[in-house]
């Protein structure tokens, strides 16, 4: 490829050069520049796996990689360094050091599980998994607090205990998806969920209910709140957004372009906000 063309007709063009290295042989783009102006030099260096990018202003950002494809080291514009350390067999970020200089660590189970950050403050994070299901069961931050997870048979989040010891209970329907959850002082809320997956009415622990109505394309069209205040969403043919409008009568319109981006908004004002945008889509 070449050029291509956006919706807005913009062209964007590439230029391409053949590149052998230590790891791989292969057609690698070294330029590119648009209608606009916008323009970018590549500089591959296969033999030191580095690439260099320009800008049209004159700015210059670096990635190294090693043999697996993996960044080692990053400079960005100002020149400032980040370094990466992975490990030999498995592949996982064991370290890095900030432009900053400051060092962070990473230790992993021998599932590859994160368990343990250091920062370069010296403070600890860390997290155990489950066995079955490779969630987290326990998770404790630099200070000290924790926070607790329990799954079901299918590897459903049951239970979420915060570090004053407060528990959340989760319950599901069949498909998986949250049908109640109770709270730590013993209240309930309710989720109905409707044959695609979207949810149709939430009651909460003092009964009031929220309800929630989609057309026949699953587009949200209504929703409902516990004193029958009434939101209604209209489309346009390609499914697009045109107009809330609110209980009170009050009415947002929405008008967009053919790729479907936002040109003109009317608030319930009546107060009119315009976009353009250039050949990029800007």
């Amino acid at each position: 490829m070449t050029m291509h063309r956006e919706p807005g007709g913009e062209r964007y063009y590439y230029t391409w050069a053949w590149f052998e290295g230590p790891d791989d042989a292969a057609w690698r783009v070294t330029g590119h520049h648009t209608d606009s102006g916008e323009q970018y030099r590549l500089d591959w260096n296969l033999a030191e796996r580095s690439l260099c990018v320009t800008d049209s202003l004159g700015r210059t950002r670096c990635h190294w990689w090693d043999a697996q494809g993996l960044v080692t080291a990053y400079r960005d514009e100002a020149g400032q360094m980040t370094t990466f350390r992975w490990s030999d067999e498995e592949r996982l970020l064991l370290g890095m050091t900030d432009a900053q200089g400051g060092k962070w660590r990473y230790v992993y189970d021998r599932l590859g599980h994160l368990t343990e950050t250091h920062d370069p403050l010296g403070r600890v994070e860390q997290t155990q998994w489950h066995p079955v299901w490779h969630q987290p069961e326990t998770e404790v931050d630099a200070a000290g607090a924790a926070w607790r997870y329990e799954y079901d048979e299918r590897g459903n989040l049951q239970a979420v205990s915060d570090p004053l010891h407060q528990r959340t209970v989760y319950g599901y329907d069949r498909h998986g998806q949250v049908v109640r959850i109770t709270d730590a002082r013993g209240g309930d809320k309710y989720l109905q969920w409707n044959e695609d997956g979207q949810l149709m009415r939430h009651t909460d622990c003092s009964g009031s209910q929220t309800a929630w109505f989609y057309d026949e394309r699953t587009r949200l069209e209504r929703v409902t709140d516990a004193e029958s205040n009434s939101t209604r969403y209209s489309y346009d043919g390609n499914g697009h957004l045109t107009e809330v409008m609110f209980a009170d009568g009050r009415t947002e319109r929405y008008q967009p372009d053919a790729a479907g981006r936002l040109v003109k908004y009317t608030s319930p004002a009546g107060q009119i906000t315009r976009w353009q945008r250039d050949g990029q889509g800007r």
